[in-house]
């Protein structure tokens, strides 16, 4: 089979207006849109006149010491639904922690993946760009901006401009800006949003973690679709300006704080692909910031045509290296392509493309073809249709058990998957991925529903026939020295012709705790009467009950075991007894139970709710989650049922 190479690189060196240069080399060309130009400057708001720079920063150790918020801090990002994509977005700029300069910067890592300016500004956030397509992304409404921490929005500031691409410092645009403040003081602040989103949220509203605020836009003094995430100590009586106290930085680090506030930090300068993608003709690469690179999407081919296969590369860099593998629909291999490293990189690329030009033989197979792209050992999917376009379908997912504890270095989490077509066609090459940053490796592989026995081939995706259901064994094992508390992990379970399963908090993600000490890991199922996960109370002002088991495959420890409702008006009281082999109370009706937990020991407990009223069923909306934590109030098993009325 013949085929051209082409390799591309995007590089953009900021926020900031570009100029494009090529670059020959034996492998293809290179596009480098890298330029010196200047990034953002403070956030631009109406009627706020802030102190001095260096009154707003914090040293590190003070912004840990002062800073209620270790280990609470959800990513504030997440993706609207749609295709399963391998990533979304890239972290562009981290906070600033060295108060000299101009051009004397230190990430929380001391490395320069930050930024100051000549008039005394410190980059005061971490800026999370939209990737690789990010005006397209933008446009879409593709990714979600959400609360991090629960709070009271106490600034929302909206209408302004939302497709800034020229601004620079001193431009004076207005950002659409969420700011929220928390429960002990500290406010995080949400800039550079599209329009809409006092649409969303109104001041005074009280939001809680996860809720969605706004979506990721180009407003103010911007160049690209991003978010700037800012986080404030308490003002404790010395505010610096309306949003409280000083400006800290989020990680933990060598120049950062002392500890993480984040409930998972991802690794820094994670080399990864951020998505796999096909088109008609090699793209036309814009030449700066204000100008729309022209991308030539496609992903419907015939025999015989050319196909440019498009990977989005984050922070590749020297001796970075993979492959792009393109099989047929009867699973051959058609074609294998290096991604050599690069020799001549001296610092790693944040935002990269590279293509290869595949040509489809004009004998070719009609149907669903696979794009395997491999990077560092990591693998992320693709497909493109040759002959008819693929029909589309649908597909819905659910994870047992709902949460996993393990120790980080060592330590594997594993849970099963189950990914359902409910649709009137094959699901094709339907892969899992984790659908937010997480610092470890990842694998998902089939299983015999049956008898869990596992099927197939590592991370290989699977057709799967309509009205039935693929089972999966997924796995994380946690980088050494990583850690997360309560840190919920959606997943990208989707298909060539279907969209990413929609996600439904405690049914189909994996809530995570690792860190270096090995700790209780407690597997938790529920059982509902009718047996479909559903509690069913007879009518108002009744009440219904279901069972817990649980077993602990780590560490001892004393545990609290607790009920609660995930959603307020109309909750049910609720109360919880362990209970005996019989299925009896052992313990009185209370609203948690302490249970000591050796290794492999196991505890069943009976849950009650009694309604106050009628409850309308919304599984993904109402539900009973019951948390088994560590006397630290980690969580470290958890299950969940829905409720309803009848």
């Amino acid at each position: 089979m013949s085929h051209r190479r082409t390799v591309a690189h995007i590089l953009i060196a900021g926020l900031a207006t570009c100029s494009a240069a090529a670059d020959d080399r034996p492998e293809g060309r290179l596009h480098d849109l890298s330029d010196a130009g200047r990034p953002h400057p403070p956030l631009v708001v109406p009627a706020i006149a802030p102190l001095p720079v260096e009154a707003a920063h914090a040293a590190p150790e003070a912004a840990s010491a002062s800073s209620t918020l270790a280990d609470g801090v959800g990513f504030p990002l997440r993706y609207s639904g749609g295709p399963p994509l391998p990533d979304f977005f890239n972290e562009f700029y981290y906070f600033d922690n060295n108060p000299a300069g101009p051009q004397q910067r230190a990430d929380y890592m001391c490395g320069t993946h930050t930024y100051d300016t000549a008039g005394g500004y410190d980059h005061s956030g971490t800026d999370l760009m939209l990737s690789p397509f990010w005006w397209e992304q933008f446009e879409a409404r593709e990714v979600q901006v959400v609360a991090a921490l629960a709070g009271e929005v106490i600034i929302v500031d909206d209408g302004n401009l939302d497709t800034e691409c020229g601004q620079q410092v001193g431009g004076g645009a207005i950002n659409n800006l969420v700011g929220i403040r928390h429960d002990d003081g500290s406010t995080a602040l949400y800039a550079h949003l599209a329009i809409g989103a006092s649409d969303i949220v109104q001041i005074g509203q009280r939001v809680e973690q996860g809720d969605l605020i706004g979506y990721v836009g180009s407003s103010g003094v911007s160049q690209l679709p991003h978010l700037h995430f800012e986080l404030r100590q308490p003002a404790n009586g010395a505010p610096v300006d309306i949003y409280g106290g000083p400006f800290f930085d989020p990680f933990a680090g060598m120049c950062g704080s002392a500890q993480s506030v984040w409930q998972h930090q991802w690794a820094y300068r994670q080399t990864r692909i951020s998505r796999v993608s096909t088109h008609s003709q090699a793209p036309a690469f814009a030449s700066s910031s204000c100008e729309r690179t022209q991308w030539f999407h496609e992903e419907a081919f015939q025999p015989g045509d050319s196909v440019v296969v498009g990977l989005g590369l984050s922070h590749f860099g020297p001796g970075d290296s993979g492959s792009i593998e393109v099989f047929a629909p009867d699973g051959t291999l058609a074609q294998n392509y290096p991604i050599p490293a690069d020799p001549n990189l001296t610092s790693d690329l944040r935002n990269a493309f590279w293509t290869e030009m595949f040509d489809i033989p004009a004998s070719g197979e009609t149907g669903s073809w696979r794009i395997r792209a491999m990077l560092n050992g990591r693998v992320s999917e693709g497909a493109f249709s040759v002959g008819a376009n693929l029909e589309p379908t649908i597909v819905r997912s659910a994870v047992l058990p709902s949460s996993r504890s393990v120790q980080a270095g060592s330590g594997v989490a594993t849970a099963f998957l189950t990914l359902v077509n409910p649709g009137n066609v094959t699901a094709e090459d339907c892969w899992i991925g984790p659908a937010l940053p997480i610092d470890g490796a990842f694998h998902y592989q089939t299983t015999e529903s049956a008898t869990n026995a596992v099927t197939g081939s590592v991370d290989t995706p699977v057709d799967i026939a309509p009205g039935a259901a693929q089972s999966f064994v997924i796995s994380f094992a946690p980088a050494s020295g990583s850690r997360a508390r309560g840190y919920e992990l959606p997943f990208m379970a989707g298909c060539a012709n279907a969209d990413s399963a929609p996600v439904v908090s405690g049914v189909n993600t994996l809530l995570l705790s690792f860190e270096a000490a090995l700790r209780p890991d407690i597997i938790a199922i529920s059982a509902t009467p009718s047996g479909d996960g559903q509690l069913r109370i007879p009518g108002a002002g009744a009440a219904a009950a279901f069972a817990v088991a649980t077993a602990n495959v780590g560490a001892a420890g004393m545990m609290v075991v607790s009920p609660r409702a995930t959603y307020d008006g109309n909750a049910p009281a609720l109360e919880i007894c362990r209970t005996d082999a019989q299925g009896a109370c052992a313990t009185p009706r209370a609203a948690s139970v302490q249970q000591f937990y050796g290794l492999n020991e196991t505890y069943s407990y009976a849950v009650f709710a009694r309604s106050s009223g009628e409850i309308a069923s919304a599984p993904a909306s109402r539900r009973i989650v019951v948390e088994i934590a560590d006397l630290a109030g980690v969580i470290r098993g958890s299950t969940s049922v829905s409720v309803r009325t009848d």
